[in-house]
Parts: C-alpha cells; structure tokens; sequence
C-alpha cells in the first residue's frame, strides 16, 4: 500500500499547476522525442512539461495491424493486470518504456468486463508478470473525498490526459467535472479548463482531428505520485471509478484467481470533511 502524506488544508491541483508555464512551446506536448518501435527505439521526451513524472506503468496498444503507432493506453494496478477502456478493442499486444526507455513487450492474456457497457471499463490479465522496471499505479480509496476535499457539487480538478497525435502521444491537461449521477455513480467528464494556463496544454483530438476516447487520466500527488483516476467513454465522460473499487476488486481476483491485490493509496489524514449533496446537478458551468 502506498502512503501519500498530505498536509493539512492542501490543495493537490496546485502539485500539476506549478509545472505550468504560460505560451508552452510545442515541443512542451509530446511525450516522446523518438518513436520508432518497429525498430525498437522509443525516448521519453524530457522537453515535455510532464517529462518528470513516471509513465512507465502505461501499456499502450501500439499495432494498428500495418504500423506501429501508440494506439489505447491502459494502466497497470497490479504487476499482471490492467485497468483499460472497454469501448477501446484491445489487440492483444501491450509495449511498455521503461525509464532507460528500453521497450518491454507483454501480451494479453485474459481479460473481463467490470459491470457493464455504460460504466466502460474492462480488466486485462496479461501472460506473466511486469519486471521491477514497470510501475504499478496506486489507486484513490473509495472514500478519497474525505482526503482530497471540495464541494462534490462543483468538483473540478486538473488531469494529465495521454492523448493520442499521430505517431506520438501528447501530454494534455482536461479538468473533471462532476455532472450528475447515473447508473447509481458518480459521473464526470472532462473539459478544457476555465484556468488559461492549464487551457494552453489542453487537447481532445488525434492528429488529424478526431476526439481521441479511451485513454488514462492521472491526478499529481505529493511526491510526484501518480494515481489513475478516470477511464474515458465517448464524447470525454465515463466513470470515476472509485465507486467501482469492489468490482475492480473482483475483476482482479476471478482473472488470478486471488493471487494479485489492488495497491491502493493510503493518506495520512483527512484535510476536510467530504461535503454532501441531495440533488445531483448536471452541467454545471
């Protein structure tokens, strides 16, 4: 289990908005400066402005059949599973770069849905565990509201978004927020921020200007701790998955038959009550 410490009366969006500058220049966006895997050369852009953070853990699903492009990305939770989108057809291969950018190959085993269609979310098992090399991301607990704070009525907070751009991935920044809920969760979706600093590294559209769906969105936490937190459906909704940690759970367990365990984040303390509402309100400006 990993332990964020969180000081009291923090605000986490201020972790992403510090590595933030105004006017990014373009070389700011892409989250490789090389991206050749048929011949097996992948680097990490160290220009780009989330360059500093751990992306190791992103399996991405990187042959269309004719090229290798960086297609879907799913997260790994545990050393052998994936957290991935369920609208996003896997094909069956995932490539990982390590942080001496060497390029780890694994194939998907075995995979199930989590719930149903609408809340879009699948779990992948894959032949054989992930090396050392790999990180496993820590999920929120599902009462992070009580540690993270705000009003759950008007909820928005800063995301990295891997976006696909052609044969690259662009590191953007959406905002969530919550709209209402259905299917008895909560459910967000994601906007260009209000923030004109965080909308400068906005982006929603692949390089020939389809909205891109089905990749991984992470909150910054103290320590530079990366944490999953959403799995786009459609038109840049989908469910924050918190609320489906039991399912995950179970997911992860009927795949391994009980041998893998989520790694969930575990914080010091809380920093201010959850609030609570009675009348979900949807699309709120």
């Amino acid at each position: 289990m990993t332990t964020v410490r969180l000081a009291r009366n923090y605000d986490y969006r201020h972790l992403l908005d510090r590595m933030l500058v105004d006017n990014p220049a373009s070389s700011a966006m892409p989250l490789f400066s090389t991206f050749d895997p048929d011949n097996g050369v992948a680097v990490f852009n160290r220009s780009c402005w989330a360059g500093s953070l751990d992306f190791t853990g992103v399996g991405m699903d990187w042959y269309d059949g004719v090229n290798a492009v960086p297609g879907r990305g799913g997260v790994m939770i545990t050393k052998k599973h994936m957290l991935y989108s369920w609208h996003a057809t896997h094909k069956g291969e995932v490539r990982f770069i390590t942080a001496d950018n060497t390029i780890e190959t694994s194939t998907v085993f075995a995979s199930t849905q989590v719930s149903n269609y609408h809340h879009d979310i699948e779990v992948l098992q894959l032949g054989a565990d992930v090396s050392d090399a790999v990180t496993v991301y820590p999920l929120l607990p599902a009462d992070y509201a009580d540690y993270l704070g705000g009003d759950l009525d008007d909820l928005r907070w800063p995301v990295v978004f891997l976006d696909d751009y052609g044969t690259n991935k662009h590191a953007a920044v959406h905002d969530t927020k919550l709209i209402t809920i259905q299917w008895d969760r909560l459910m967000y979706y994601t906007q260009e921020s209000t923030n004109a600093r965080r909308a400068a590294y906005y982006d929603e559209t692949d390089a020939t200007g389809v909205t891109d769906s089905g990749q991984p969105y992470f909150v910054i936490l103290p320590g530079d701790v990366l944490s999953p937190v959403m799995m786009n459906f459609s038109v840049n909704y989908g469910p924050f998955y918190p609320d489906f940690l039991t399912e995950i759970a179970a997911a992860v367990t009927s795949l391994s038959s009980g041998t893998y365990e989520l790694e969930l984040l575990a914080f010091d303390k809380a920093i201010r009550p959850r609030a609570t509402f009675s009348t979900p309100q949807s699309m709120r400006n």
